[in-house]
Protein backbone atom coordinates (compact mmCIF):
# COMPACT_ATOMS: atom_id res chain seq x y z
CA UNK A 1 0.00 0.00 0.00
CA UNK A 2 2.99 1.91 0.31
CA UNK A 3 3.69 2.46 -2.98
CA UNK A 4 -0.19 3.86 -3.87
CA UNK A 5 1.07 7.72 -4.87
CA UNK A 6 -2.44 8.54 -3.89
CA UNK A 7 -1.81 7.65 -0.24
CA UNK A 8 1.04 10.32 0.19
CA UNK A 9 0.28 14.00 0.03
CA UNK A 10 2.74 16.74 -1.26
CA UNK A 11 2.86 20.62 -0.94
CA UNK A 12 5.04 22.90 -1.29
CA UNK A 13 5.85 26.57 -0.44
CA UNK A 14 8.75 28.91 -0.30
CA UNK A 15 8.83 32.57 1.89
CA UNK A 16 9.27 35.70 1.16
CA UNK A 17 13.03 37.25 2.66
CA UNK A 18 12.57 40.70 3.89
CA UNK A 19 13.42 43.01 6.17
CA UNK A 20 10.80 42.12 8.38
CA UNK A 21 11.10 38.80 10.90
CA UNK A 22 8.94 36.04 9.99
CA UNK A 23 7.38 35.57 6.49
CA UNK A 24 3.45 34.07 5.74
CA UNK A 25 3.80 30.94 3.36
CA UNK A 26 4.18 31.72 -0.51
CA UNK A 27 3.13 30.49 -3.53
CA UNK A 28 2.08 27.35 -1.29
CA UNK A 29 0.74 24.53 -4.10
CA UNK A 30 0.06 20.77 -4.22
CA UNK A 31 2.67 18.50 -6.16
CA UNK A 32 1.38 15.45 -7.30
CA UNK A 33 3.02 12.26 -6.06
CA UNK A 34 3.61 10.11 -9.48
CA UNK A 35 5.47 7.06 -8.50
CA UNK A 36 6.87 5.46 -5.16
CA UNK A 37 9.58 2.94 -4.69
CA UNK A 38 9.52 1.34 -1.53
CA UNK A 39 12.90 -0.59 -0.31
CA UNK A 40 12.32 -4.61 -0.11
CA UNK A 41 13.11 -4.05 3.58
CA UNK A 42 10.59 -1.31 3.88
CA UNK A 43 13.26 1.08 5.34
CA UNK A 44 13.52 3.69 2.18
CA UNK A 45 10.83 5.52 -0.07
CA UNK A 46 11.77 7.58 -2.86
CA UNK A 47 9.20 9.38 -4.57
CA UNK A 48 8.59 11.03 -7.96
CA UNK A 49 7.66 14.51 -8.00
CA UNK A 50 7.73 16.34 -11.21
CA UNK A 51 10.74 18.97 -11.90
CA UNK A 52 9.27 22.61 -11.29
CA UNK A 53 11.56 24.95 -13.29
CA UNK A 54 12.74 27.08 -10.41
CA UNK A 55 12.19 24.81 -6.85
CA UNK A 56 15.44 25.96 -5.43
CA UNK A 57 14.90 27.31 -2.01
CA UNK A 58 10.84 25.51 -1.93
CA UNK A 59 9.92 23.63 1.61
CA UNK A 60 8.17 20.46 0.95
CA UNK A 61 5.73 19.01 2.79
CA UNK A 62 5.24 15.03 3.07
CA UNK A 63 2.78 13.14 4.56
CA UNK A 64 0.90 9.88 4.67
CA UNK A 65 -2.08 8.63 5.49
CA UNK A 66 -2.59 5.47 7.82
CA UNK A 67 1.45 4.42 8.23
CA UNK A 68 1.56 1.60 10.13
CA UNK A 69 4.32 -0.55 11.56
CA UNK A 70 5.13 -4.37 11.51
CA UNK A 71 2.53 -4.87 13.76
CA UNK A 72 -0.42 -3.16 12.77
CA UNK A 73 0.17 0.29 15.16
CA UNK A 74 -0.50 3.59 13.94
CA UNK A 75 2.87 5.69 13.57
CA UNK A 76 2.81 9.44 14.09
CA UNK A 77 3.57 11.58 13.03
CA UNK A 78 3.92 10.21 9.15
CA UNK A 79 4.93 14.33 8.23
CA UNK A 80 8.52 15.44 7.23
CA UNK A 81 9.48 18.42 5.64
CA UNK A 82 12.47 18.95 2.93
CA UNK A 83 14.04 22.00 1.32
CA UNK A 84 15.62 22.34 -1.96
CA UNK A 85 18.81 24.00 -1.86
CA UNK A 86 20.32 22.44 -5.16
CA UNK A 87 19.17 19.70 -7.59
CA UNK A 88 21.81 17.60 -8.96
CA UNK A 89 22.52 16.96 -12.84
Amino acid sequence: MLQDPARWKVQRWNYLYTGQYGSPQANLAPVPVTQVDVSSDRTEVVLTLPVEAHPIGMVYEISIADLTGAGGEILKPAIAWYTVHRIPK
